[in-house]
């Protein structure tokens, strides 16, 4: 089973290479558009449901925290129509035997969508048995700079690591094969093992809201 994944595409659609399944982990909406809910519906709806539809893969997505649209009071007037669309908001879905749980949640962004300091809280609901854990949010992991805002540093912030220790403990206790995220769009890029799970950023802009990062693809055994 091929599987390619993406994040932060921020109203970009990337070239997309032959997989099976596609995994996108937040922050689709245009960064330089209006981020009212109206707004980005009528772009989802007209933009990326079409784009949606031309895929011949099954999609996954999941919010990001500048998703506002996919905020529980507007679900319904977001098109969930395409048979091979799978939105996920801490919930599951399977794909040919493959386990798949989305969660957009980060925090320490105040006024921005899916901003919690309850983390723990959402994350506990994470089941075991997963394939794929995909969240907005990285983990966070003393000494792995997955979840590294080189940009923050770079503009005199004093925040260098964004990730989640909570979403760190979750993925220590119910052990997802992989778990893929992005939001910290400079993090380190490469796949890292942590105990049973590879860990993966696939942020595709920088922090300058650029193209950097191709959409990764790999293999993962459907049982």
């Amino acid at each position: 089973m091929k599987i390619c994944a993406t994040s932060d595409t921020h109203g970009y659609f990337p070239e997309i290479p032959d997989c099976d399944i596609l995994c996108v982990c937040g922050d689709i909406s245009p960064a330089n558009q209006s981020h009212t809910i109206c707004h980005q519906t009528k772009w989802f709806n007209e933009f990326y449901i079409p784009w949606i539809n031309s895929l011949k893969c099954q999609v996954v997505v999941i919010p990001g925290n500048h998703d506002f649209l996919f905020l529980p009071n507007n679900l319904k007037y977001v098109d969930k129509s395409p048979k091979n669309f799978h939105l996920l908001i801490d919930s599951a879905c399977e794909i040919d035997g493959i386990k798949f749980y989305g969660s957009p949640w980060v925090t320490g962004l105040n006024a921005w969508a899916f901003n919690t300091d309850k983390q723990k809280e959402y994350f506990s609901s994470i089941p075991e048995g997963l394939d794929m854990l995909i969240t907005h949010s990285p983990p966070r992991i003393a000494g792995i700079d997955i979840d590294a805002s080189l940009d923050d540093i770079c503009h005199g912030g004093s925040r260098f690591h964004w990730g989640s220790f909570a979403l760190t403990t979750e993925i220590e206790i119910k052990k997802p094969n992989y778990c893929i995220f992005g939001h910290i769009h400079t993090g380190l890029h490469a796949p890292v093992k942590y105990n049973d799970t590879t860990l993966i950023n696939v942020s595709y802009l920088n922090e300058q809201y650029v193209p950097k990062f191709p959409p990764i693809i790999f293999d993962i055994n459907n049982k």
